[in-house]
């Protein structure tokens, strides 16, 4: 009779695989980033941004010089398949930063994501913003457990800000470039879902 055909032999072979996944990591999905090109006016703003790839926390500090009457953002980014270059994604918006705040007060989530936020941090209420530091610290990019055969990916994120004054002046452009790895860990940081479940 062989072992896997007692109840012992189950036993053993339950306990074996309990032992190997538990005693391994996970697998998830990280960002490296190749080059960060952070530029602001040092008039109306000043913007430092810093990554710890091994947590992986990251910091933003924004240093408002003047009063900010009204912001406009614009957001370019897109992926692309680092073995196969004619597969990719890209995408780009625009919005105001002063209807994103208005969206914060009307919406549920915009509440739970705004006092995340703030629990590890300091951002503006509402426009115009007043001239302060504002910064948020020891914010981690949401994990998820990598499955299956996924492949490096480059990205590319552009993030401009202009400031409606008489004339619409360009106050910040940003632009970070790099490369998606696997890496092995030990736990993972959760996801947004699991973050807004934690707030309730």
């Amino acid at each position: 009779m062989g072992l896997n055909s007692t109840p012992f032999g189950l036993c053993v072979v339950v306990v074996l695989v309990l032992y190997v996944n538990l005693s391994s990591g996970v697998n998830v999905i990280r960002p490296k980033f190749e080059s960060v090109d952070l530029w602001s006016d040092n008039e109306y703003l000043n913007y430092t941004f810093g990554l710890d790839e091994e947590t992986p926390y990251f910091n933003f500090t924004f240093n408002v010089l003047k009063n900010l009457p009204d912001v406009e953002v614009h957001v370019e980014g897109s992926l692309q398949n680092k073995d196969e270059m004619n597969h990719y994604f890209s995408m780009n918006t625009s919005y105001n930063l002063c209807k994103v705040f208005e969206f914060k007060d009307k919406s549920p989530i915009g509440v739970l994501v705004w006092s995340f936020l703030n629990d590890h941090g300091s951002l503006p209420e509402r426009c115009p913003i007043p001239a302060k530091t504002y910064s948020v610290h020891k914010i981690w990019i949401p994990e998820e457990e990598a499955t299956g055969v996924i492949k490096e990916i480059y990205f590319r994120l552009n993030v401009q800000a202009t400031v409606n004054l008489p004339k619409p002046k360009l106050i910040l452009n940003n632009t970070y470039k790099g490369v998606t790895f696997i890496k092995d860990v030990a736990a993972i940081k959760q996801g947004i879902l699991s973050m807004i479940k934690m707030r309730k």
